[in-house]
């Protein structure tokens, strides 16, 4: 039986990277995962208003970006319902983006109650809490 071949020789017989080569290849792949990302913002800044020119964190774009959705999916939940009360019949599948919005109120009202929770706590664990 003859043995199996190892992974190196399955390569062709190509020479292993340097790790100078290694090192070089991830600076280069990294280089070009920033930019991707900094496309990405700068389309969301074209996109979302009051961004566009305006010197601006990650942060704030994402928060400006999150923000707008939400305007976006309230102004379509009301239109839906202007719609429905005047008797059109509003698809089924046009309303399912709606839940998303349902969703993450949900879970902003959770968020905040577990916050307020966490004050309270810390509030009565430093001798702020008031006990009657």
């Amino acid at each position: 039986m003859t043995p199996s071949p190892s992974p190196a020789d399955d390569a062709g017989d190509k020479p292993r990277l340097t790790a100078a080569e290694k090192k070089a290849n991830h600076i280069a792949s990294e280089h070009k995962r920033r930019e991707a990302i900094r496309a990405g913002f700068d389309q969301l800044t074209q996109i979302v208003p009051n961004l566009e020119g305006m010197a601006r964190s990650e942060g704030l774009v994402l928060r400006a970006t999150k923000d707008y959705i939400i305007e976006q999916l309230e102004r379509r939940k009301t239109l839906i319902a202007e719609l429905e009360a005047k008797g059109v019949y509003v698809d089924p599948q046009d309303k399912e983006v709606l839940q998303v919005l349902e969703d993450w109120k949900r879970r902003e009202r959770h968020r905040i109650g577990m916050e307020s929770q966490q004050q309270n706590v810390n509030g009565t664990a430093n001798g702020n809490g008031s006990s009657q």
